[in-house]
């Protein structure tokens, strides 16, 4: 229930957006690792603390990882200390790259700065389209966000194009 407490009361009313924001913390849990299915799974039912505290345990922290933790950082509503996780965070991989402009995206997102998470958003999209995996969870948590993005600025033929994009990529 965390992270519903710090997105906006409008945000909540509107169908469309309930619905990308449903289907981005409700995913299907088939991440590449046991670690990572255990913190998605943690993020997922709002045990954000939970997930830092095991992203902590680990000896070395990968960029997929900090992504992880800047994810439930945001949920916990510590915009802070994610963003500060977020622009450290560097790869050449356009995946790995992609993932962390998501997160930039989705954090901007949450704290209204609709330009700049349009920015960032199109960038991840664009590396998931890149690396051959706007099919994957990581791509439909992107198109989820891009839905959210442009329900909240007014474009809904684009919300509407990217929230069924979401749908699709989970169903398949």
């Amino acid at each position: 229930m965390g992270i519903i407490n710090h997105l906006h009361l409008s945000f909540l009313m509107k169908p469309l957006s309930l619905i990308a924001f449903v289907l981005m913390v409700s995913l299907p849990l088939h991440s590449q690792n046991r670690l990572e299915s255990k913190i998605d799974s943690l993020i997922a039912h709002a045990n954000y603390q939970q997930a830092i505290e095991l992203i902590h345990s680990q000896a070395t922290k990968s960029i997929l990882l900090q992504n992880k933790e800047a994810e439930a950082l945001m949920g916990s509503g510590k915009l802070i200390e994610a963003e500060n996780i977020l622009v450290k965070l560097s790869s050449d991989d356009p995946f790995t790259k992609a993932i962390t402009q998501n997160n930039l995206g989705y954090l901007d997102l949450l704290k209204g700065r609709y330009d700049l998470a349009q920015d960032h958003l199109e960038k991840a999209r664009d590396g998931l389209k890149e690396s051959g995996k706007d099919n994957s969870k990581e791509g439909a948590k992107c198109f989820a966000n891009l839905s959210l993005l442009y329900w909240s600025t007014g474009k809904f033929n684009q919300a509407e194009e990217n929230g069924l994009i979401a749908l699709q990529v989970r169903q398949t």
